[in-house]
């Protein structure tokens, strides 16, 4: 009897601890915690891949609610907030200040300028759509192959 009781007493304490790991696990969305690398930025009908050469690369880490990534040459972070496919950045985003060549320079700036004023974001496959007013970035999901 005493064996029941201490199981049931156990199985009481440990059950509630499992679910609140798995509602906290469950939390985490399709955006966060992966690498997105940027293809195109689109601006009404026009589309811009990205220049060649360069790969400007985007993570959302859902632990701690930051945002980071590299630009092409600088890099940056700050935080961000989600609500369903809600996406804003509250600012302030921290970057390094290298100067690169006026073409990168500008495609920095105009990615800067995008994800500061992120509205929303949509997934589809292994492509993530960020829009922003009349601008949207478009990327895809970094894969890994484990190679060295």
């Amino acid at each position: 009897m005493r064996m029941w009781k201490f199981r049931t007493i156990r199985s009481l304490i440990i059950l509630p601890i499992v679910l609140i790991a798995l509602i906290a696990d469950g939390k985490k969305t399709e955006l966060e915690n992966r690498v997105w690398v940027l293809e195109s930025f689109v601006q009404g009908e026009e589309e811009t891949e990205v220049l060649e050469g360069t790969e400007i690369t985007l993570k959302f880490n859902s632990e701690k609610k930051r945002m980071s990534g590299n630009m092409g040459c600088n890099v940056y972070f700050g935080g961000y907030e989600l609500n369903g496919n809600a996406l804003s950045i509250p600012g302030p985003i921290s970057v390094t200040r290298l100067t690169c060549g006026e073409q990168i320079d500008e495609q920095e700036i105009r990615f800067f300028q995008a994800i500061e004023t992120a509205e929303r974001y949509r997934i589809k496959d292994k492509n993530l759509r960020i829009d922003s007013g009349s601008q949207a970035l478009i990327f895809r999901l970094k894969e890994y192959c484990g190679c060295l």
